[in-house]
């Protein structure tokens, strides 16, 4: 239920007055339309049409092609997001597109995970940060 305390972002609110008297005051119309615009972001909450969105920091990493899917593997069930993988980019290799909260900690997680999986031999290429709907 909205209460003034989420952070929404990109909306549009549009009321439409079907009588254009004034009986309610400029108080009453403030009124009315707050209440409308409520019950709207509310009947919008109860049915999921609010998009989430985190912003992430992107990696890429190259993993040798005989590796890629243990890496993906063990990535994703650590909570890495695994964006995209590119088998053709570079020959031998896949190029992982890895996404995590854009934090100092997640990032130092990261780094710690890709130095145990790939035993010390890869390393991580920043490609900046993206907010994404989740």
């Amino acid at each position: 239920m909205p209460s003034g305390r989420e952070d929404l972002s990109d909306v549009v609110v549009v009321v439409v007055r079907w009588f254009g008297g004034t009986l309610l005051g400029a108080g009453g119309l403030v009124s009315a339309y707050s209440d409308s615009v409520i019950a709207a972001l509310e009947s919008a909450g109860a049915s999921g049409a609010f998009r989430r969105r985190q912003r992430l920091c992107q990696y890429s990493l190259l993993a040798p092609i005989a590796e890629a899917g243990r890496w993906e593997n063990e990535l994703r069930s650590t909570g890495v997001s695994v964006l995209n993988t590119d088998y053709g980019k570079i020959p031998g290799n896949a190029a992982l597109t890895l996404a995590i909260p854009d934090e100092m900690e997640q990032a130092d997680q990261l780094a710690a995970k890709i130095a145990t999986v790939s035993s010390g031999t890869a390393s991580l290429e920043e490609l900046g940060t993206a907010w994404v709907d989740r």
